[in-house]
């Protein structure tokens, strides 16, 4: 009992330090709400009012799921979209963002229900608001042309904004009167609008206005509501039309003087009001008309007015004057006329002659080839090149497109050629080559372009023969016994003087030989500059020797350079260690389907020693075969034997058969080939019989029927 008892003040203690109420009291108190905004009875609230208050419970706490409220019918939950709250659960602020705004002058009724988290149910909140009332009508703004604006242009289009803070406008109930025509939403011809109903941006486009027409303009609307607004009245001036047209930008510029005698008239004609009319524009040029009406010039259009292009029938003649006059008149009623313009210029005179650029070779340089060949441009700005009096002397041999040795390209116009010459004959090594040119253009008189002259310096052959790609090549060895000797001599001047090519072959066993073109041993192709020789010795080497190769050789030039000995070496195969080798079976290794008929051939070849005819053996399917028929051949895989042979009797059909040969070479010391390879026969394929639907015959005969029309083999069997 003493236990119990401390143990029951422990807990009353307790209790009491956490509540600070009487012991074992329960939650009996629902939430409450307060600091409603908008506040109950409250008028002139905005219609985009947010609807805030405070929700509390001091014990448990508000359950905020519990929390509805229903606004005019709709009812927000923390679930919801527009409903927002913070805090904690003893204190929750709840803002309602309704999804539109209120009717103006509508009244709003809220009704508030929440519990705490024990479920104590407060009472329902309900409270009501008024909101503003729309007493403002549309109103104008952005006018534009401006009240009492001047000098408007004539295609001007009416705009301007209509806005309502309220309600909004009723575009419906827009009319515009303009100099006593209505324009209203349904004119879609001349009417637009775009935006929304508190501000609506109008469009007229209206038929043009006159010149210097006085605009009055009546603007009314109402809002949704039915409120109108007063009828807004405001007019601007068009512009009046006392200016002619005018002209600007000519080419070429009033006073110019060098003007090219092919040019064109170009100029620019403006109005900025009514316009130029194009059928009154009459342009002179000196004693020549041009009009639009006879299609004498070209035109395009440009702001305010054209671009004038007069293409001259004929070029004007070089140091002329050229006087040029203009007249136009606009579209205003009366038309104003400009009064005429007048300008000129001054023609270039042609005084300059030709000149020449772009040298190939370059004036002053060196070490050009020989055979070169010599061009260059030709210019004349004005007047052009009169080609046929062009003469080129290169080395006093003449050229020219009389005689027909040179090349003239025109490039675009006679104003500019360019010249190729291909010489008649190589240039000496070291020679200056000089060139004159004779040339006039073509003005009257000419101007002449005399004795112009320059030079150029070619190349001087310094150099001598030289050898490259040299076969064998020095110091090699295991060159087989019958080797070619093959090489490249060059001279990049003169070229080689093919008959001073000389090659002394000398074996270790063998004797010298001398080959050139005089001893007729010598092959040769290609030319000056580059020669192949090639030598086919006498005899073959021998095995292990040593060849020694010297070549001599000049070169074209006067007095000839001489290349001076070359000398080398290369030694041959030591002994012959490679057997034989089959080349070329048919049919080959590992062939399928073949023929039962098929014929047997193929090749035994050695390019060392050759290949020892007496030793060949050959076997087919274990058989020796000696009826075979036997060709020396050499090909370039080397010499050797083609062995044929026709079996005398078919293969089976689907057999594997097995080629044997073995042979042997002239080495002293014998190398032997033994090769064996197989191919298969084509498999027999049975005979297929193909039979009529029926065979007919008389009723009470007998009935013999050949069945061979119907059978066939593949194979060809019997």
């Amino acid at each position: 009992l003493m236990i119990m008892f401390v143990l029951g003040n422990l807990f009353l203690t307790a209790a009491n330090n956490s509540t600070g109420n009487a012991v074992l009291d329960r939650d009996s108190v629902p939430p409450y709400v307060d600091q409603l905004n908008p506040n109950d009875g409250d008028t002139g609230v905005p219609v985009s009012a947010n609807i805030t208050f405070q929700i509390h419970d001091d014990a448990d706490g508000v359950d905020i799921s519990t929390v509805s409220v229903n606004v005019n019918g709709a009812t927000y939950t923390s679930g919801s979209s527009y409903f927002y709250y913070s805090g904690s659960s003893n204190d929750y602020s709840i803002i309602i963002d309704p999804l539109v705004d209120f009717p103006y002058g509508s009244i709003v009724n809220v009704h508030i229900d929440a519990a705490d988290s024990v479920g104590n149910v407060m009472p329902t909140v309900s409270y009501s608001f008024t909101c503003l009332e729309d007493t403002q009508p549309p109103y104008i703004g952005f006018l534009n042309p401006a009240p009492n604006a001047v000098d408007v242009p004539v295609d001007s289009d009416i705009s301007f904004h209509i806005y309502d803070n309220g309600e909004g406008v009723n575009i419906s109930s827009v009319s515009v009167n303009v100099n006593g025509s209505v324009y209203a939403s349904n004119d879609i011809e001349y009417f637009s609008y775009s935006g929304n109903s508190h501000d609506y941006a109008i469009v007229l486009n209206l038929p043009d206005f006159m010149m210097g027409e006085i605009v009055n303009v009546e603007i009314n609307a109402a809002d949704l509501g039915g409120l109108a607004m007063q009828t807004f009245i405001y007019q601007f001036t068009c512009i009046e039309d006392n200016d002619p047209p005018f002209t600007a930008e000519w080419q070429p510029f009033p006073g110019d003087t060098n003007v090219a005698i092919d040019t064109n008239i170009s100029f620019n004609i403006y109005d900025e009001i009514s316009g130029v009319n194009l059928n009154s524009v009459i342009v002179y040029v000196d004693s020549i008309e041009y009009t639009e009406p006879l299609i004498s010039f070209s035109y395009q259009e440009i702001e305010n007015g054209y671009h004038i292009d007069i293409n001259p029938v004929s070029d004007f003649n070089y140091g002329d004057t050229i006087t040029v006059s203009i007249d136009a008149a606009d579209y205003n009623v009366p038309p104003n006329q400009m009064a005429t313009f007048v300008y000129s210029f001054v023609c270039q005179k042609d005084e300059e002659p030709p000149y020449i650029a772009n040298y190939d070779p370059i004036p002053g340089s060196e070490n050009n080839p020989v055979n070169t060949n010599v061009s260059f441009y030709l210019f004349d700005d004005i007047m052009g090149i009169d080609i046929n009096s062009l003469s080129v002397r290169v080395n006093d041999t003449e050229y020219s497109t009389l005689i027909g040795n040179l090349s003239a390209e025109m490039i675009g116009s006679e104003n500019e050629y360019h010249i190729e010459i291909n010489p008649t004959s190589d240039f000496n090594y070291g020679d200056s080559v000089n060139v004159e040119i004779d040339v006039a253009d073509l003005a009257e008189p000419p101007n002449w372009l005399h004795n112009f002259s320059y030079s150029f310096q070619c190349v001087e052959d310094i150099d001598t023969p030289y050898l490259g790609q040299l076969f064998p090549s020095p110091n090699s060895f295991n060159i087989p016994l019958d080797t070619n000797i093959s090489f490249h001599i060059y001279d990049n001047d003169y070229g080689v003087n093919i008959n001073t090519v000389d090659v002394i072959v000398q074996g270790s066993v063998s004797l010298p030989v001398e080959y050139s073109v005089a001893n007729g041993n010598l092959f040769y192709s290609g030319n000056v500059n580059d020669f192949y020789i090639e030598i086919n010795p006498d005899s073959n080497f021998v095995y292990g020797e040593i060849v020694n190769v010297q070549i001599d050789a000049s070169d074209l030039s006067s007095p000839p350079y001489e290349m001076g000995t070359y000398s080398y070496a290369f030694q041959c195969v030591g002994y012959d260690e490679n057997a034989p080798f089959l080349w070329n079976p048919q049919p080959a290794d590992g062939d399928v389907d073949v023929p039962i008929n098929t014929g047997i051939s193929f090749y035994i070849l050695d390019n060392e020693t050759g290949v020892d005819e007496n030793s060949i053996v050959f076997t087919v399917n274990g058989i020796q075969i000696t009826n075979y028929e036997i060709e020396a051949v050499e090909i370039y895989q080397g010499p050797g034997f083609k062995i044929s042979y026709t079996p005398s009797v078919n293969f089976d059909f689907g057999e594997n058969v097995t080629i044997g040969i073995i042979a042997n070479d002239l080495a002293p010391e014998v190398n032997t080939m033994n090769e064996t390879y197989t191919f298969q026969c084509v498999e027999n394929s049975p005979p297929t019989i193909s039979l009529p639907d029926n065979i007919s015959f008389p009723e009470d005969n007998n009935l013999t029927v050949d069945f061979s029309p119907y059978i066939n083999d593949i194979d060809g069997d019997n």
